[in-house]
């Protein structure tokens, strides 16, 4: 995307994890006049505050999505009280929408705005059962957001851990979300992930597996797959290769190691790659992703995770595939993203076709390996992978993000000035934080 940017009306969106308060502090928040500061700043102000709204009572843990028209998102509300609500929020456009995250309006009701905030309760039997859900909503996008659904997990911990998964209707056509079925899962499910080849919604759980459901009829069930990770393994999301059929999950332990899982959506075969020593202190390693070679089909493919290393030292690891695709039953390459404990972020890479270069970005919690420019505490960094695995050391671009990053997410490619960014939120200090993906400046 090489659209000219533009102060007022690009924004970015964050949910906040705390409980909020009309009059105090904001669970949901957007930011505007993005490209800002330096010597080439393209909006005279900023960054600032577009909406804060207190939304509920609930926090916002997850990552929000936005309508394609940018007019509405979408996020999951986590109540104390063990229950949870996915909401569709109509963004004001008159009245007071909020100007600070410590002095929030409720959507539609102080200051005269006109927001719309609709609900719907998380539970299978319309409030009997209620289980939490810190997961992000997975949307299906159609043409004008006229039938998009979302798929939605919720979870307990009790005795041995369960939850449900739920499809949902009327997500952005400005009507109640509505709950289209529910299915119970006999363990504790990450967030969904949908592929429309297979017509799958793919999840892992806390028994170690990588489960789908789908999509047919008013009841479908779960198919569970064989335990791939019998430790006491987290539940991170997969990520699904539609174009080739490959589903792939990290687990933190399988007793032994943590691991990076391939397999088609048939689940008929798995190949296991071990990433580290296993760890139960951090639930990662996260997500992979690929580089530019995997995406275009030139060139050597290889998947980049972040791996657990010793088990608390981060380490970046790739991967390589066969003729087939099949991943590669060990690791070609590691390097330690630290010099002590730490937790890491997913990985995020992008390629920006202006400066012609192939960018992965990692987050860590702690003792950055990059001292010069992240510091010795929690840092992102900007990785070249243009022309193969990088070198990471002392002086590798970086810039200090206290307690380490949320997920990253990129501002595309372009060649107006600050518009080829990427946006994380620090995990101390709840900052959000924009910088230039060659330079994190």
């Amino acid at each position: 995307m090489n659209s000219a940017p533009n102060c007022t009306n690009d924004f970015v969106v964050i949910g906040i994890p705390t409980n909020p308060a009309p009059g105090g502090q904001a669970n949901i928040v957007g930011v505007n006049h993005l490209y800002s500061g330096g010597t080439d700043a393209l909006c005279s102000t900023g960054p600032t505050v577009m909406f804060a709204y207190a939304s509920g009572s609930g926090e916002v843990p997850a990552s929000v999505v936005i309508s394609q028209d940018g007019s509405q998102i979408g996020y999951v509300e986590n109540l104390p009280t063990g229950s949870s609500y996915f909401h569709v929020l109509t963004l004001g456009t008159i009245g007071t929408n909020g100007t600070s995250t410590t002095a929030a309006v409720v959507p539609g009701s102080a200051g005269g705005n006109n927001a719309v905030d609709r609900t719907v309760l998380l539970s299978p039997d319309g409030g009997t059962t209620n289980q939490s859900s810190t997961n992000t909503v997975f949307v299906v996008y159609t043409p004008n957001d006229s039938s998009d659904v979302a798929y939605a997990s919720t979870y307990s911990t009790a005795g041995g851990g369960s939850g449900y998964l739920y499809k949902i209707s009327n997500v952005f056509n400005n009507s109640v979300p509505t709950i289209v079925w529910s299915v119970p899962i006999d363990a504790i499910p990450s967030t969904p992930v949908y592929d429309s080849v297979s017509n799958k919604v793919f999840f892992t759980d806390s028994s170690g597996r990588i489960d789908y459901v789908v999509d047919t009829g008013a009841s479908p069930s779960v198919v569970y797959s064989a335990v791939l990770a019998n430790g006491n393994t987290a539940e991170n999301p997969v990520v699904v290769d539609s174009t080739h059929q490959m589903v792939y999950a990290s687990f933190n332990s399988n007793g032994t190691n943590s691991l990076i899982v391939q397999v088609p959506t048939s689940m008929a075969s798995a190949v296991s790659v071990p990433v580290g020593t296993a760890s139960t202190i951090y639930t990662g390693p996260y997500e992979p992703d690929f580089n530019n070679a995997w995406y275009t089909g030139t060139g050597t493919p290889l998947l980049y995770i972040a791996g657990t290393g010793t088990g608390t030292l981060p380490t970046l690891y790739s991967v390589g595939f066969n003729g087939s695709g099949e991943m590669n039953s060990s690791v070609n390459a590691s390097t330690p993203l630290t010099t002590g404990t730490a937790d890491s972020a997913p990985v995020t890479e992008f390629y920006n076709a202006t400066l012609q270069k192939d960018y992965l970005f990692v987050g860590v919690t702690n003792n950055c390996i990059a001292s010069t420019n992240g510091g010795s505490a929690g840092c992102i960094m900007s990785l070249n992978i243009t022309g193969g695995f990088p070198t990471v050391n002392a002086s590798t671009t970086a810039l200090a993000a206290a307690g380490g990053t949320t997920g990253i997410i990129v501002d595309n490619d372009s060649g107006f000035n600050q518009a080829s960014s990427i946006y994380f939120a620090t995990k101390t200090g709840d900052s959000l934080v924009k910088a230039s993906q060659s330079g994190l400046n």
